[in-house]
């Protein structure tokens, strides 16, 4: 039996481009074509169960992304330092079946009676000066963590799984995030937690996305409870130590914190030996007023102290500024 799936939006394309018209300009330079260095950024790699890989991100030497844009219908070479996020979405997925020949010299095949998955992609490339290309990409990235490991990834076209297995099983990477800043707090009971912004610098009004995670540094197994915010929080001072206001939302998020109250919603995660889970990602204009230009300092807490580990854990300090809007276009028409 053959069974096809049609994952994601119009045509499995992502909603990060307009359908059927590429941002990205033939002939435009990016970064220079060939560095005297490998090209390496700091970023993270998180895969569809979840699962995070954090540490120094690069690719095969002397090698670019090599993607084939849909919209212009040509394959369009692309800088890692170029990129600072890529999204891979299933597009088409379906359990194939296994043929073998009938008998050996034979021209016709028989259905063995077994499956095996088989999974298309389509992967949007977001650049560094805000334009965006979609397509076909198939590319081997290396991440090299902080304990000095490498791992390799492979960014798929098209993807075929072992026999016998399902769809389920067909790993794949679903985002990659590069020239992230970081802010990692203090190791507790084998632990850490940290906050990282993909850039430093907003317009008034821009949605500023943070994401905040926990690291196991230990050598076993550590469970977390993630409750939403009854156990997690974002904290927001200006440059001089005075807190700013908190929203209608971020108020409602503060009165739920409450670690050792009980839980509406909780959900377990366990974190192998150097794994790296992701608990959170939020827009603070949603939870605090950032209508003032100005220099800000963020920071999350996760608290637990019901089941699996238990304890505080808080991020370093994440520096963000704000700037008006006129402002933000002076400084990027001076740097063209």
């Amino acid at each position: 039996m053959l069974v096809l799936v049609l994952l994601g939006g119009k045509g499995g394309q992502p909603a990060t481009c307009a359908e059927g018209e590429s941002q990205f300009a033939v002939g435009e330079p990016l970064t220079p074509r060939r560095q005297a260095s490998r090209p390496t950024s700091r970023g993270i790699i998180q895969l569809y169960d979840g699962s995070t890989f954090q540490g120094n991100i690069y690719l095969t030497w002397d090698k670019e992304f090599l993607i084939y844009d849909r919209a212009l219908k040509q394959h369009t070479s692309i800088p890692l330092l170029a990129v600072k996020h890529i999204e891979v979405v299933p597009e088409e997925e379906r359990l194939e079946r296994e043929w073998r020949w009938k008998q050996e010299g034979s021209d016709e095949k028989v259905y063995t009676g077994r499956t095996y998955p088989w999974r298309k992609y389509v992967t949007t490339l977001k650049l560094v000066d805000g334009r965006c290309v979609s397509g076909d990409l198939s590319a081997l990235v290396y991440l090299r963590d902080d304990k000095g490991k490498e791992h390799k990834f492979i960014l798929h076209k098209r993807q075929k799984g072992k026999v016998g297995t399902s769809l389920a099983q067909l790993k794949y990477v679903k985002t990659v995030v590069l020239g992230v800043l970081e802010a990692w707090g203090e190791p507790v009971a084998g632990l850490r937690a940290g906050i990282w912004s993909e850039k430093d610098t907003f317009q008034v009004g821009e949605p500023i996305m943070v994401r905040s995670a926990i690291k196991n540094l230990s050598l076993v197994k550590q469970t977390i409870w993630v409750s939403g915010f009854s156990n997690q929080r974002f904290d927001l001072e200006r440059s001089n130590g005075k807190e700013v206001k908190l929203s209608s939302l971020g108020l409602r998020a503060r009165s739920a914190f409450d670690p050792r109250g009980a839980r509406d919603k909780n959900a377990s995660f366990s974190l192998k030996p150097g794994q790296t889970f992701i608990t959170s990602q939020q827009d603070l204009t949603k939870l605090f007023d950032l209508s003032a230009p100005g220099r800000y300092n963020v920071r999350y807490s996760y608290e637990s102290y019901h089941q699996g580990w238990k304890g505080k854990l808080t991020s370093s300090t994440l520096v963000i500024n704000v700037v008006p809007k006129e402002q933000q276009e002076l400084e990027d028409t001076a740097g063209e």
